[in-house]
């Protein structure tokens, strides 16, 4: 059975593969604090309104300018691909090395970013075998 959700994508460069679970990871540390990631502070994101299970980051070695080599280890990434490179083209502006996708999530940009080391390329509606 076909399902349909949302996925907000984010391209970017980072130092490793450790960095960027860093960047994403939330931080339980402080019980008294909101939960928060570098991640979700610069793009603007409520950790309220996302599961961090639906979280997805993939780091490559090599950066590559092609939208699709980037997406090629994610889930459902024909999906994905497809309907980012309907959105945004194939050739990106620039090469890059990671990838953050949340999935069941609209991203709506409310303030123009900070300083971060990823671009919001957009939201997308994918359609998944369940």
């Amino acid at each position: 059975m076909k399902q349909e959700t949302d996925v907000s994508v984010w391209v970017g460069n980072i130092a490793s593969e450790d960095a960027l679970r860093e960047y994403v990871e939330l931080d339980y540390s402080d019980d008294s604090a909101p939960l928060k990631s570098p991640f979700t502070e610069e793009s603007g994101i409520d950790p309220d309104d996302i599961d961090e299970d639906f979280i997805e980051s993939v780091f490559r070695d090599a950066p590559s300018d092609d939208l699709a080599v980037l997406l090629a280890d994610c889930s459902y990434a024909d999906a994905v691909t497809d309907a980012c490179t309907a959105l945004q083209g194939r050739t990106l502006p620039a090469a890059y090395n990671a990838v953050i996708l949340i999935y069941h999530y609209h991203h709506k940009p409310k303030a123009p970013l900070r300083k971060s080391a990823f671009q919001w390329i957009g939201s997308v509606r994918i359609a998944y075998d369940n």
